[in-house]
């Protein structure tokens, strides 16, 4: 496994272990110093899961790999659903871009024929 994943998945199971230990110690008997102590514990350990993620996200994107594709790849999906996805999208906005530049390109027209009016009244 990919060191990052791994270090990724340390951090989610030690910010998971010592969610626990706080919610036992609340539980229980638990001076406030020793849940001051778990707390801190615990938000150091999220603040190193958000920097292993951050770490993670970047490598990821600077591999090239869309994260829409890994996304629907985790979720059992395959590599020609997203292609297939993307066509479609990119199909539908040229269409919308083609209607919009029909659409200015008629506008401008209205205007040209305005304005050559006005220069050369009739």
């Amino acid at each position: 496994m990919d060191p990052e994943i791994r270090g990724l998945l340390n951090s989610i199971e030690r910010s998971m272990n010592t969610a626990n230990a706080i919610k036992k110690a609340a539980q229980g008997a638990a001076t406030d110093v020793q849940l001051a102590e778990l707390i801190d514990s615990y938000t150091d350990s999220l603040d190193t899961l958000l920097t292993t993620s951050a770490n993670l996200k970047n490598e990821i994107g600077d591999c090239g790999i869309p994260y829409e594709l890994l996304d629907m790849i985790s979720k059992g999906g395959r590599p020609e659903d997203f292609n297939r996805d993307i066509k479609d999208k990119t199909e539908e906005e040229i269409s919308e871009l083609k209607a919009e530049a029909e659409a200015l390109g008629n506008f401008f027209d209205e205007i040209s024929k305005t304005f050559s009016n006005q220069e050369n009244p009739q």
